[in-house]
């Protein structure tokens, strides 16, 4: 039978990769960005841009993944126990925030307040999955960072 502590995480050097393809993504957000802002050509392009920015999705989805499955130096159960509640509280934002999207939409549809629904939606839209993936990754972090700081 398989040990629990190792079955279902990557070894430690993959988070740097996960950091890597994070990092390579959300620059290629940012170029895509101001590509788009600043080139007429770049515009045109439909649903090229469309499929440019589902792959940059993905890539940073992927990244997240790799991340939050790598294990610690140090693995043990004070870290397993912050890693499972990242991944509730996460998810638990992710719910809430999306609940708060979709209760503000109904009420601006009601004020014709077109250019908020439309923000709210392409803001949850743009997030999706890799939302959770964020939150759970700060939250872990940020969790990590204060036992850390905790010890010294």
């Amino acid at each position: 039978m398989r040990d629990l502590n190792s079955s279902y995480f990557l070894p430690h050097r993959y988070k740097w990769i996960g950091w890597a393809i994070i990092s390579i993504s959300l620059l290629a957000v940012a170029i895509k960005g101001i590509l788009y802002n600043y080139s007429t050509e770049f515009q045109d392009l439909g649903v090229v841009d469309h499929i440019i920015g589902s792959i940059l999705s993905y890539t940073v989805m992927i990244g997240l993944t790799i991340l939050v499955s790598s294990r610690e130096k140090q693995e043990d159960e004070m870290i397993r126990m912050i890693r499972l509640k990242s991944f509730q509280y996460g998810f638990y934002l992710t719910v809430f925030l999306s609940l708060l999207f979709f209760l503000i939409s109904i009420v601006d549809s009601g004020l014709n307040a077109f250019s908020f629904i439309t923000a709210t939606t392409q803001i949850d839209m743009f997030f999706g999955i890799n939302a959770t993936l964020v939150f759970i990754v700060a939250i872990y972090q940020f969790k990590l960072f204060r036992l850390k700081n905790d010890e010294e």
